[in-house]
């Protein structure tokens, strides 16, 4: 009898989505105590996150969903979107990662936002040898769910740290990988 434990990954996503869904409900259940200070002028673009849509440029940092130039586009119904993406070529190996990650502030506020998100990322290194054709990353297709924070540091610059539970689908294996972005807003 085989006693060997095969993870799978399945069931562990489909919880995540459920935490994820029962967090989101009721953050957006319970009253919001910046409901009266909403067009008031704050310190920080953050403050008009419930008025305006605002893009960002920036680098993000992940092994979840892309490492490198970084866009993000905030709108006033709490949800922003991120693009990643990075290309290096180094002594005959191609580096190419890109990724996408779709965040929800749970609370947001002249200082930052709380948020949760769900991301994926593919990540590639071919080698330009004949011999060894092919990705070298074993499982390049990442997928994954969790919670950030973002501190503005100045009125228009950023930086957020999340914790992402990242799978790698190919592989199989769920690890809590941290993130790391910084972001410049702009109308």
């Amino acid at each position: 009898m085989n006693s060997t434990r095969t993870f799978r990954p399945i069931p562990f996503v489909i919880a995540l989505l459920m935490a994820t869904a029962t967090l989101l409900s009721t953050a957006s259940a319970q009253s919001d105590p910046l409901e009266e200070e909403r067009g008031a002028e704050g310190t920080t673009v953050a403050s008009d996150f419930y008025n305006d849509t605002y893009f960002a440029i920036g680098a993000h940092l992940s092994f979840l969903s892309g490492t490198g130039l970084s866009s993000r586009v905030t709108f006033p119904n709490r949800v922003a979107a991120q693009l990643s993406t990075f290309v290096i070529a180094i002594g005959g190996i191609t580096h190419f990662n890109v990724g996408a990650e779709g965040q929800y502030a749970f609370t947001q506020g002249d200082g930052g936002r709380l948020f949760g998100l769900v991301g994926a990322g593919y990540y590639l290194s071919n080698s330009d040898e004949p011999s060894k054709p092919g990705n070298r990353i074993k499982s390049p297709l990442h997928l994954g769910a969790g919670v950030g924070y973002e501190w503005f540091l100045s009125r228009n610059a950023s930086i957020d740290v999340a914790l992402p539970f990242t799978w790698f689908v190919e592989e199989g294996t769920v690890f809590p990988l941290p993130s790391l972005s910084i972001h410049y807003y702009f109308k």
